[in-house]
């Protein structure tokens, strides 16, 4: 296993970076509370977008409260603990890195979550500098990059700005802890002033770095996706399937709302060992060069348009409509199937972002292609006797289709609690004759099986049914529960479509529901989904030159915007340390610099020939030896607090010179009367 170069590049800029600022502070700083809780924060922020990934395994979570442990302890001013015992921890957590990323895991991303999450619990008891501090900074900015590869839902964009606006403080807390040894009363302010300007900076970084095909750790084996859609329809395996309300995609269609929208997927064909598969494995290729591909000849007057954000699918199967005749996409390359199926080239990217337009009519009969969906499969006999008695009395194939659909209807029940088959062999027969229970996977393989053995040629589609329309967003929003399969049978010149399942009745959305799933939507399309396509629109109607978009629709903008916004957070936050730094300096030594010129001008008028004199100088010209002495105590500590490299002047400083700088001058008054 190969690590993507790209893991290294970005972790040796951020690492650059972060080193050379570590170089600008102090070796030792007064670890203050403020300091320790901000740490703690940031870590609880980084820790929490890895959770809600849900990909992280849970066995490791176990380190969260001792992280916790760590962190408290730093607070309440317990020692670190001896080091051989933490290098002996971090020898064991990377040689468990290494058999995780090869062996256990055998990914990469969650290889390196698991790691971080332990650097943390082994770091929470070994923070003694800014250094160490910024290790674990670091690591943060590492788990929120790992959690933003492995999935972004709505609550991780939150927890990035709140990420970016505890950085801020973070970051200004150690250069002020490490400078004047405590924290500042308006370092809040300060640090809200300082995100609201990053911000913007953020999004001009998103604006101009559009996600890409690619992460920042390449692709990855992940099986999370479309659980209530397969390119293998099985029956029997599952005594139970539970019905899941994930989100697989949503479907804007700017016509409105249909009546109860079949968004077809795959077809399958040959029926073997009690599951379906297609057996055209391959179609006809398009080279997709101008980002729209048409299948028709004659493209319809008015189809049916529909933009799809489909959610991270395990093939590349195109849903929408029937019938397909074109295209939309970001895909290299688009397959069209003889069935009417429609597939694209699974770039290696989290989701599918397409738009199809469909004619609404099914796909036409393949005359040389009927005696694939005559096949029936071996032990059938009870079935076929069954089909041959419910259609004795029809007098043509499209009534053939409508008994077998309402006996099944009338005499079968929908449950998607269904007892493994007596007959291991045949759990249709099992459900036909026996427990007469199923799902939509055993009514579309029953009807099928018995048209075929009717002489009708059929086959099972599978794609999604329906799905929950809202109204304020004017889109679909279909679920792993809308997951569906259903029969095709060759009647006349056109495949009809035939549903023998039950309709189940769903329950309503509620408007804030629906509202949130906006905001969801929103996030996903503009934010998760954002394209180079959608980029040079945006600069095109913004009239921005070089809007080109050559190689950076390659580049992961999430990770990228993280890494550049924290090195941005830390050079303007040093920036601003350091104005807000001279600010206060000038402020505090005004007064005593004013009392300097005055003596300067008193010595110029009293020692004509110290004009052009260092104070030093000028000093030694002074007479008496007490007023000598004291010029030059209050000269020497003026030079170490106005010139010096040290920490601000404190004001206990500031009144010691400016009592000297009075005695100076009563000095004089009394040597003038005299």
């Amino acid at each position: 296993m190969m690590m993507d170069r790209r893991f290294f590049w970005w972790f040796s800029v951020a690492g650059n970076l972060l080193f050379e600022i570590w170089l600008s502070m102090p070796r030792e700083c007064l670890m203050q509370s403020g300091y320790k809780w901000t740490l703690l924060f940031i870590v609880a922020v980084s820790h929490t977008a890895l959770v809600i990934t849900g990909e992280m395994p849970s066995q490791l979570f176990f380190l969260m409260p001792v992280t916790a442990a760590g962190y408290l302890g730093l607070i309440k001013g317990k020692r670190p603990v001896n080091r051989i015992l933490l290098n002996v921890a971090a020898l064991v957590t990377l040689l468990f890195f290494l058999s995780d990323m090869f062996v256990i895991s055998g990914d990469l991303l969650i290889a390196v979550g698991n790691l971080t999450l332990a650097f943390h619990a082994i770091k929470s008891f070994d923070i003694r500098t800014p250094g160490d501090g910024l290790q674990v900074f670091f690591m943060s900015v590492i788990q929120l990059v790992v959690a933003s590869e492995l999935d972004q839902p709505l609550i991780f964009g939150a927890i990035f700005l709140v990420f970016i606006a505890s950085s801020v403080l973070f970051i200004m807390a150690s250069h002020q802890a490490a400078q004047v040894g405590k924290m500042p009363r308006g370092l809040l302010k300060l640090g809200i002033i300082l995100t609201l300007v990053v911000l913007p900076v953020v999004a001009l970084i998103f604006v101009l770095m559009p996600r890409g095909a690619g992460g920042l750790f390449g692709s990855r084996n992940r099986q999370k996706a479309m659980s209530g859609f397969d390119d293998k329809v099985s029956i029997g395996t599952f005594e139970e399937v539970i019905s899941s309300a994930d989100v697989v995609m949503r479907i804007t269609m700017p016509d409105g709302q249909a009546v109860e929208p079949y968004w077809r997927g795959k077809v399958f064909e040959t029926y073997e060992k009690n599951s379906w598969e297609s057996r055209w494995t391959h179609g006809f290729p398009y080279r997709n060069r101008k980002g729209e591909i048409q299948f028709a000849r004659k493209m319809p007057k008015k189809g049916i348009v529909q933009a799809v954000l489909l959610k991270p699918p395990k093939s590349g199967t195109v849903f929408g409509i029937s019938e397909i005749v074109s295209i939309a996409c970001d895909s290299r390359w688009v397959v069209q199937y003889p069935n009417g199926e429609v597939a694209v080239s699974r770039r290696r990217k989290k989701r599918l972002n397409y738009q199809v337009v469909s004619t609404g009519e099914q796909p036409k009969v393949r005359k040389k292609t009927l005696d694939l969906y005559r096949q029936l499969p071996d032990g059938m006999e009870r079935t076929a006797k069954l089909a041959e008695s419910i259609t004795s009395g029809a007098r043509d194939e499209a009534e053939k289709c409508q008994a077998i659909m309402n006996w099944l209807r009338k005499n079968c029940s929908y449950s998607l609690k269904v007892p493994l088959a007596e007959s291991v062999g045949n759990p249709i027969e099992d459900f036909l004759f026996h427990t007469k229970k199923g799902y939509c996977e055993y009514y579309a393989t029953a009807m099928v099986l018995m048209l075929r053995s009717v002489g009708v040629p059929a086959r099972i589609v599978a794609g999604y049914r329906g799905g929950d329309f809202n109204p304020y967003g004017g889109y679909y929003v279909v679920r792993q529960a809308n997951a569906h399969t259903w029969v095709e049978a060759a009647i006349g010149p056109r495949w009809v479509r035939f549903d023998p399942t039950p309709s189940t009745a769903g329950g309503s959305r509620s408007i804030f529901s629906n509202y949130l799933d906006i905001l969801g939507f929103a996030w996903d399309r503009y934010v998760v989904g954002y394209s180079v396509e959608d980029r040079q629109t945006l600069l095109g109607q913004l009239k921005w030159p070089g809007s080109g978009a050559e190689n950076t629709g390659r580049l992961p903008a999430m990770a990228i915007a993280m890494l550049i916004v924290v090195g941005i957070s830390m050079v303007v936050g040093r920036m601003l340390f350091l104005w807000r730094r001279k600010y206060t300096f000038q402020k505090r030594m005004r007064p005593v610099s004013i009392l300097a010129v005055q003596i300067i001008k008193w010595l110029s008028r009293a020692y004509p020939e110290t004009a052009d004199m260092s104070w030093r100088a000028a000093t030694r010209k002074v007479q008496d030896i007490s007023l000598q002495t004291r010029l030059r105590l209050f000269f020497e500590k003026y030079e170490t607090l106005r010139f010096g490299s040290g920490p601000l002047p404190t004001k206990e400083q500031v009144e010691e010179l400016k009592e000297l700088a009075r005695d100076v001058q009563g000095k004089n008054r009394s040597r003038s009367d005299e």
